[in-house]
C-alpha cells in the first residue's frame, strides 16, 4: 500500500545518481533499483539514475513485475 510508503522529493531521489546507489521515479513511484540493475539488464534505467521517468514502457513486462519488490516510497 502506497499510503504506508515514505514519501521523497524529486530533489532526494536526484541525489541518487550512481550506478552504485540508484534511484528512479516512474509515475510517482520511487524506486531503488541499485540491486536490480545487478539481476536485469537495465540498461535505460542505468542512464537515468536518479531522474523520473514519464512510464515504464521500455521494460519487458517481466521486468515491470520485478521493479515492483524494488519501491522504496512514493513521489510527494
Amino acid at each position: 500500500d502506497d499510503k504506508k510508503l515514505p514519501g521523497y522529493s524529486l530533489e532526494e531521489v536526484e541525489k541518487h545518481n550512481q550506478e552504485s546507489n540508484c534511484w528512479i521515479a516512474i509515475e510517482k513511484k520511487v524506486y531503488d533499483v541499485t540491486l536490480f540493475l545487478q539481476i536485469a539488464s537495465g540498461f535505460e534505467i542505468r542512464q537515468n539514475c536518479g531522474k523520473q521517468l514519464e512510464n515504464l514502457e521500455f521494460m519487458g513486462t517481466e521486468e515491470q513485475e520485478l521493479l515492483k519488490e524494488y519501491q522504496i516510497g512514493v513521489l510527494k
